[in-house]
């Protein structure tokens, strides 16, 4: 048999209403309140692909050689931000006591020291920093990170920085302080940063080369290898991850309900026995029908599709679907996404 094909569910025997165990899974208030605060709903999903467990394995290795940086590439939707959120809950599996901080760099007209500080105080919510100095700014953030630490007995910690193409020259030397001045003495805390930036984060790398005045230095600590963020390149990949969408253990909402994706959104045609991931053919053709020449499908795409489809399938026992309804669906996303 083919690899690639789908390969058939052998639905469980069913016992009794497959919705009467969660009143959410019938309609009415409860229901309309769960469906709109889900994950998949709210674009707040975490979802695993080959490319997050790549980064995942080399953020594991920078952390146990103390590297200072990871810096990671990819294009423009290519589900950067959603990997940030599924490599923090990986981490925390992996090490449950690091702390673990978030911040976006965003692109100022003067982009000094206490605005960027500025910005991480906002990242961190800690906005009554923001009436600070920049110095003082900076000595709040270093405490801050080091009390998370020492909170658990950590050494080490972990600064994600989303959309790094934005931060020129000057903020990754500012970083380099911040980053330096918790190595030593008294706090002796080891962050690494690692970074997720669009393509042109290649020519911020190029720009700071240039740079006299330690620019060498600033790229062997951050940006020394652009790592590329792959988008989903086989129909193999993409089954493994609509098949998340099938598993309670990977994606269950609400909390400890043990409710998977799927089950919430089609409850009777799950109880049935249909699965997403026996629509891997039609998903995948639909996706790669309007990918580039390449075929490769970003994850911003699939789930927006998801999105569509689980919100405008009409629940059955007899679920059909075909390649037409899903190209439809597809077609509906990305309006609604322009």
């Amino acid at each position: 048999m083919n690899r690639e094909e789908p390969v058939p569910f052998t639905a469980p025997e069913s016992s009794g209403d497959p919705t009467e165990e969660f009143e959410y899974l019938v309609p009415g208030a409860a229901r309309d309140h769960e469906m709109a605060n889900h994950p998949l709903t709210i674009d707040d999903q975490i979802l695993q692909s080959s490319a997050i467990h790549d980064v995942l394995t080399k953020a594991l290795k920078a952390l146990r050689f103390r590297w200072y940086g990871l810096a990671i590439c990819g294009e423009s939707r290519a589900g950067k931000s959603w990997a940030i959120k599924a490599l923090t809950a990986m981490l925390r599996r992996e090490l449950p006591l690091m702390p673990i901080f978030e911040t976006e760099a965003v692109p100022h007209d003067d982009p000094n020291e206490k605005v960027l500080w500025g910005d991480v105080c906002d990242s961190f919510g800690l906005q009554e920093w923001l009436r600070l100095t920049a110095v003082e700014r900076r000595t709040r953030l270093v405490d801050h990170i080091a009390a998370s630490a020492r909170q658990h007995d950590q050494r080490i910690a972990v600064l994600f920085v989303d959309e790094a193409q934005n931060w020129k020259a000057n903020q990754w030397r500012h970083l380099k302080g911040l980053v330096n001045v918790l190595r030593k003495k008294p706090y002796r805390i080891h962050v690494l940063v690692i970074s997720f930036g669009q393509s042109s984060l290649a020519n911020v790398r190029d720009d700071i080369s240039k740079i006299a005045d330690k620019g060498a230095d600033l790229i062997k600590r951050f940006l020394r290898k652009l790592h590329p963020f792959q988008p989903i390149r086989t129909r193999l990949e993409l089954e493994g991850i609509l098949e998340q969408l099938d598993d309670p253990n990977l994606t269950e909402y609400p909390e400890e309900s043990g409710v998977c994706y799927t089950r919430f959104f089609l409850p009777v045609a799950y109880a049935a026995g249909w699965r997403l991931k026996t629509q891997t053919k039609y998903v995948w053709a639909a996706l790669r029908g309007m990918a580039k020449e390449d075929g490769e499908i970003n994850m911003c795409n699939l789930v927006g599709l998801l999105r569509q489809f689980f919100h405008e399938t009409e629940d059955s026992p007899t679920l059909k679907t075909s390649l037409k309804g899903w190209k439809a669906a597809l077609a509906t996303s990305l309006e609604e996404s322009d």
